[in-house]
């Protein structure tokens, strides 16, 4: 059975196993103005949790074999759209970053930096889907066996492709010690 467990709008633990959300915790936040302004979402609820995730499954195939990795910017300011600006500006070489189904990736195409991080946000634990390990390409995953997720290790991935200047995606201040 593939699990993947992500914090989601307003930190809420969301799990998804074969394709389906199975379990939707309390938000820890009620109200964020960017999914207000985007999908007029006034307040994060379990089942507004829910049904969005269920959306983003539906729309791009979000944990499942069918995944779209690839896409142009979405906003102008967040995390993906400034990396992916960054490569493609040649400020970086690549990023570092975590894509469901694959574990830590790394990523020199904007497009697909984009595409993996525009979508989703806050992944604890994924599952190995060998469509989406195969379009991203396997040499590029730090595990393709298990998905893993470690950042640290994926810096090191990336210097042994000979890129030098990394951006990496962390899930706290923490992480970055």
């Amino acid at each position: 059975m593939d699990r993947h467990v992500f914090e989601a709008l307003g930190k809420t633990r969301v799990v998804i196993e074969n394709g389906k959300v199975t379990d939707v915790g309390t938000p820890q936040v009620s109200y964020c103005p960017l999914f207000y302004k985007m999908r007029g979402i006034e307040e994060f609820t379990p089942e507004v949790v829910r049904q969005n995730i269920e959306f983003r499954i539906k729309d791009f195939g979000m944990c499942t074999p069918a995944r779209q990795l690839r896409m142009k910017d979405f906003l102008s300011f967040g995390v993906s759209e400034l990396l992916g600006m960054a490569v493609a500006e040649k400020m970086l070489d690549c990023a570092v970053i975590v894509c469901e189904g694959a574990g830590t990736v790394v990523a020199s195409e904007p497009e697909l930096i984009q595409g993996i991080g525009g979508r989703i946000s806050g992944i604890v634990e994924t599952f190995p889907i060998l469509e989406i390990i195969a379009a991203i390409g396997a040499d590029y995953v730090l595990d393709p066996a298990t998905a893993a997720i470690d950042q640290v290790k994926g810096i090191v991935l990336a210097q042994s492709f000979g890129f030098e200047r990394i951006g990496v995606t962390i899930s706290s201040a923490q992480d970055a010690f």
